[in-house]
């Protein structure tokens, strides 16, 4: 079943805040009519304004920068001797993050990151490891076919 009403959000571009926050700047216009004209949710209007940022950002905030990120998948690719599963990723992002006290909202108990670092921050480790996967397949496939004989 469909929900009944789309979601709107991110509907606007980056021109059109830049445009609605210097009309704000100029006295041209209030907040409330500038985030009429330009299709922009008036709190996101007010928060853009009281941040100075012009940058279209939705959604959570990532927990690792891209140079971070870079680091993490040096490390873990550099560990290519074994297949990678989306496990053995999670507890490496996890073991980086502690290691260099970056904040984050993983699971202390288990020593794990959570599914979605995996998902979305790590796209090219996971192209990696479906390769590495496949290879050890392939050998334990030629390994068992010659056990037939």
């Amino acid at each position: 079943m469909e929900p009944s009403t789309k979601k709107r959000r991110g509907e606007w571009t980056e021109t059109q805040l830049k445009s609605a926050l210097q009309a704000v700047k100029s006295c041209q216009m209030s907040q409330r009519k500038a985030a009429e004209t330009y299709g922009i949710p008036r709190r996101t209007l007010r928060n853009h304004i009281e941040s100075g940022s012009m940058e279209k950002i939705t959604g959570r905030v990532p927990i690792l920068n891209k140079s971070q990120e870079k680091d993490l998948c040096k490390r873990i690719l550099s560990q290519i001797g074994m297949p990678l599963t989306p496990k053995i990723v999670r507890k490496q992002a996890y073991e980086f993050c502690k290691s260099n006290n970056i904040p984050n909202f993983f699971n202390d108990k288990k020593n794990i990151a959570g599914k979605k670092i995996f998902e979305t921050q790590s796209r090219n480790i996971a192209s990696k490891g479906s390769i590495v996967k496949s290879r050890q397949s392939t050998k334990t496939q030629q390994a068992n076919s010659f056990k037939a004989f």
